[in-house]
């Protein structure tokens, strides 16, 4: 009962990534999956966030029968907004951490960030909406640099 569980929780988790991230653009990396995945994250710590993690989403599938390529949702983030999102917003911690997915499809590696329109719907409130827009920007700007290729 509890392997089936597991495997069902992994493939909704999976359905709803994939469905949000249809809100999203898809950038294409020119580097191979290895490479984007440390430049991506080189690029998130140049900005002043932290990894906090990496989710390996094709092993878990694995585990459960699934066969997909590499699969990989590195989670980020500022300590400092963090805090601030705490404190004085915390019914919207749900959109933290941060996430930007690397996938590799069909020998093609894709980078994809969050859904921050979502996180943009949330509320109208001007600071919040200031520090979503500046991870919005700062995200998008990691993923492009990240996909140009390595010299």
């Amino acid at each position: 009962m509890k392997w089936c569980s597991m495997s069902a929780l992994y493939i909704l988790m999976v359905t709803l990534f994939l469905s949000a991230c249809n809100l999203t653009q898809v950038v294409v990396s020119k580097n191979d999956f290895p490479d984007t995945m440390m430049r991506v994250q080189q690029e998130l710590n140049k900005k002043g966030y932290q990894v906090t993690r990496i989710q390996a989403l094709d092993q878990g599938l694995a585990k459960a029968g699934y066969d997909i390529e590499n699969y990989r949702i590195i989670f980020f983030g500022n300590s400092l907004d963090f805090d601030i999102v705490q404190q004085r917003y915390p019914e919207l911690t749900v959109f933290l951490p941060l996430s930007v997915t690397v996938y590799e499809n069909d020998g093609r590696v894709y980078i994809q960030s969050m859904p921050f329109s979502m996180a943009q719907k949330a509320t109208q409130d001007h600071e919040y909406l200031a520090m979503v827009a500046r991870w919005k920007n700062d995200v998008d700007q990691a993923i492009q640099l990240a996909a140009v290729p390595s010299p």
